[in-house]
């Protein structure tokens, strides 16, 4: 019989810990997509192109901070 592995032998095997996105990178990331998303949505609903290119610069610029903040070690990684 094989017995279950508890979480503290999975980190032991597997390494560091990730926290599931619980890191400030994760969340600023999250937070921007959010916003950027919901500014190009109101702009397409509106049809304001500007809104709309606003918004997926704003995702773009979601993955860059999120990017900066892992190399920064302020993510899971």
């Amino acid at each position: 019989m094989t017995a279950t592995a508890t979480t503290r032998d999975t980190v032991a095997v597997r390494g560091k810990y990730t926290h599931h996105g619980r890191t400030p990178a994760a969340w600023a990331g999250a937070i921007i997509a959010l916003l950027a998303f919901v500014v190009g949505c109101a702009g397409f609903i509106v049809l304001n192109f500007t809104l709309v290119i606003i918004g997926v610069s704003g995702l773009a610029l979601a993955l860059i901070v999120t990017q900066v903040l892992r190399v920064l070690g302020r993510g899971a990684d």
